[in-house]
This record gives structure tokens, sequence and C-alpha cells, in this order.
């Protein structure tokens, strides 16, 4: 992205180069109306370059999730036994519904407190044929299901119904 702005602001610096190289051969000033078209392109690409910048930091901040996720798996890793297996056994639940609407994104769960489920507990949600599709958080639960927020998703890996909802430590 920040390639794509710089090639553009480059090309606008260019052409108002040769815009003033061809006023200068005809021995003139830039129009008004050159001057302005010019000016609205740099205001066009510096908005431009703004979204760029927020979406970078956006970026930022996942990727600083993402470095917190895998740090608790490389966590989870460590702690196994000789065996292989964890040392607690983890907590599994199936996704049984998803709402989603403009603000938030929930998910119902079809275990609860009855199962270990606690408010607040992080998940890691996937199937096994797509893998790790995103975290979530508890916010609510009843004896026999809970409701989770949906912290991230992978990129072309939306979570639905008849995912795995997994606990590692709780």
């Amino acid at each position: 992205m920040r390639t794509f702005t710089i090639i553009s602001i480059a090309a606008l610096a260019c052409a108002f180069a040769l815009l003033i190289a061809g006023c200068a051969h005809r021995q003139t000033s830039p129009t008004p109306e050159e001057l302005k078209a010019l000016e609205k392109e740099i205001t066009d690409l510096q908005e431009q370059n703004q979204q760029l910048q927020e979406n970078i930091e956006k970026m930022r901040e996942q990727i600083r999730q993402y470095k917190v996720a895998v740090q608790e798996l490389q966590d989870e890793l460590s702690s196994r036994g000789e065996e292989g297996r964890p040392a607690q056994t983890p907590l599994d639940a199936t996704v049984t519904e998803v709402k989603r609407d403009n603000e938030r994104a929930t998910v119902t769960l079809n275990k609860g407190t009855k199962a270990g489920f606690k408010v607040g507990a992080k998940l890691f949600a996937w199937n096994s044929a797509e893998g790790f599709k995103g975290t979530l958080t508890v916010t609510d639960v009843t004896d026999d299901s809970s409701t989770a927020r949906i912290e991230s998703e992978e990129e072309g890996k939306e979570i639905k119904a008849g995912d795995t909802a997994t606990i590692q430590n709780f």
C-alpha cells in the first residue's frame, strides 16, 4: 500500500513537473484550472494516504493480537506432558449459532458452566478442514450454553455454526 501511495505521489510530482516544463516551453504559467486540478489531485492523494496509514495501524493491531494468540499456543505446547498430551484436558464446544450485525458478532456454544465454561474465558475457533479460524471471549454462561464475542477472525475464514471452540487454559 505504501508503495502505491509513493508511486501515486511520484506520478503526481512528475505530472506537475511536466506541466511546469510545458508552461516554461510555451512561456506561460499554469492556468488557474490546471493548478486547481493539481491541488485537487494532491488533496485526494493525501486523503488516500491517510486511509492507508489507518489501515496499516489496524493491521499492526491485528498482528499484535495474533502474536498474543501464538504465544498462548506456544505456552500450551510447552506445558504438554511427555506423551504429547495436554497437561489439562481442553474444553471443547460446538458453535451452534452465529449472530452478526454492523457493530459486533457473537456465537452461541453448546456448553456452559456444567462443562466448566466461565465468563471471560478465551477460546480458539477452528475446524478440521480450515484449521484456526479466530478467537472468542465468553461473555455470558448458562448451565448448558455460552455466548461468546468474536474477537478476531482469520482473513477468508469466517466462523460458522459447526465449528469447534476450544479453551486450553482454564
